[in-house]
């Protein structure tokens, strides 16, 4: 019988002779979405090995764990540096940054000084002479269940003289 080439679609696998039978009907191997290969999605509830699978269309949601930004829907589409390849892509989650600070009274005195995300290694914040307190300011959770997240630490705060007496006088 007569035969015809067919070339399935980008994402699809099949291609190949189609031969006209006896029956007038024609057969050959279909053409089908190819999988994707497995992925995953670090902080997320989709970061354990290959826990993203599916074949071409196939969409998966993914949900960043406390303290990420980003997530959403992964699509397994075609692989724009392989163009007859699939795979997934979508949003990843990212550190979920703090609103920029300041401490007045400290080396980081400045609007906005202090800057970072969740994770990142903390400030150390030097207080001026006369003022205690300072350390380590970090980006950390105020709120887990509402993943609300500001910059934590010590305020610099004046040092307050110890109580005396002076001798001879209305304070002796």
């Amino acid at each position: 019988g007569d035969k015809v080439a067919v070339k399935c679609d980008a994402g699809y696998n099949g291609s190949g002779d189609w031969t006209c039978g006896s029956n007038g009907k024609f057969t050959g191997t279909a053409c089908t979405r190819k999988s994707c290969t497995a992925n995953q999605v670090p902080n997320s509830d989709k970061k354990g090995s290959g826990s993203i699978k599916g074949k071409y269309g196939d969409k998966v949601a993914v949900k960043c764990d406390t303290g990420y930004d980003g997530g959403g829907a992964w699509k397994c589409d075609i692989d724009k540096n392989k163009k007859n390849d699939v795979k997934y892509k979508g949003p990843k989650c990212t550190p979920k940054p703090c609103k920029k600070t300041q401490v007045p009274n400290s080396d980081f005195v400045d609007k906005g000084s202090i800057s970072g995300k969740i994770g990142d290694k903390p400030k150390n914040v030097k207080c001026d002479t006369g003022y205690n307190g300072g350390g380590n300011w970090k980006c950390d959770f105020v709120d887990k269940k509402k993943d609300k997240v500001k910059f934590t630490g010590k305020k610099c705060t004046r040092k307050s003289c110890k109580p005396t007496q002076v001798p001879k006088s209305d304070k002796s």
